[in-house]
């Protein structure tokens, strides 16, 4: 038996899936969450954040 594919949801779609703003999705994208067409699935975008952690995190911190 075949799998039915995950459907495709839209950055206002994919925020309020996630519980979050539009903006921390446009801040996946900003550090490389790849959408085709702006349009990715709720796995997907579990799966890079498991991967990559939260967006707005700094990464390096600042040299005094």
């Amino acid at each position: 038996m075949t799998q039915a594919p995950e459907p495709l949801f839209t950055i206002k779609e994919l925020a309020a899936l996630l519980k979050r703003h539009r903006s921390f999705v446009f801040a996946m994208k900003s550090r490389g969450f790849q959408m085709v067409n702006n349009r990715a699935t709720f796995g997907e975008a579990k799966k890079w954040l498991e991967e990559n952690g939260p967006p707005r995190l700094r990464k390096y911190r600042r040299v005094e």
